[in-house]
């Protein structure tokens, strides 16, 4: 039938995001509806976790590729001596 995302209150009454999925049964040839109900806080605060550790990853990606490293500047004039041997 569908698939609702609603504001739901606990019996404690504290609100927190929903998902409803509503899906039909025939049970002794009369048509019902089973309604499923899913806390969504656990998950979207997962999601926004995720959010988070992908943006400082797409962050430090970009960081690397725009500067690179010192060391690695520094690197090739020593192979370079090496490779010619003792002056």
């Amino acid at each position: 039938m569908g698939l609702l995302q609603l504001a739901a209150v606990r019996a404690v009454g504290t609100g927190f995001p929903a998902e409803i999925s509503l899906a039909p049964i025939d049970v002794a040839d009369v048509r019902m509806t089973v309604a499923t109900v899913r806390d969504l806080a656990s998950r979207r605060s997962l999601e926004q976790e995720a959010d988070r550790l992908r943006d400082q990853l797409l962050a430090t990606a970009t960081h690397e590729l725009r500067t690179p490293r010192t060391s690695s500047a520094v690197r090739p004039p020593r192979c370079a001596r090496r490779a010619r041997g003792p002056p």
